[in-house]
């Protein structure tokens, strides 16, 4: 891990939100992994406009064990957000647009987790 890295995981812990600008190829992947590897109440929230990135994020973390979904407008069902309401997911990736626009991506389930921007 990068040293930049490991600065960018001590932030993740210790603060709601956080923006990582960084190269691709630099470890943001890891990064924002870290913290819910070693907070096990942990909720995260991925901002992401790459959807191939956050579906395979999502894929990698429900191998492992850590409950992970990419909503989509395919996916973005009530079933879903309900789901999420309920704390079954310790990774939701969005892409931006459906943050903003769709209305059930609400202050309770924004407030309960932590943000991370790619």
């Amino acid at each position: 891990m990068r040293r930049s890295n490991q600065g960018n995981c001590c932030s993740a812990q210790e603060t709601s939100n956080v923006v990582y600008i960084s190269g691709t190829g630099s470890g943001k992947t890891l990064t924002f992994w870290m913290p819910m590897i070693y907070e096990k109440d942990s909720i995260t929230i991925l901002i992401t406009a790459l959807s191939v990135l956050g579906q395979q994020s999502a894929d990698t973390l429900c191998e492992t064990g850590i409950p992970a979904i990419n909503v989509t407008r395919t996916n973005a069902k009530a079933q879903t957000f309900e789901a999420i309401r309920k704390g079954s997911y310790r990774l939701i990736v969005v892409n931006p647009e459906l943050l903003i626009h769709d209305s059930r991506f609400d202050r309770k389930i924004v407030r309960s987790a932590r943000m991370l921007h790619l």
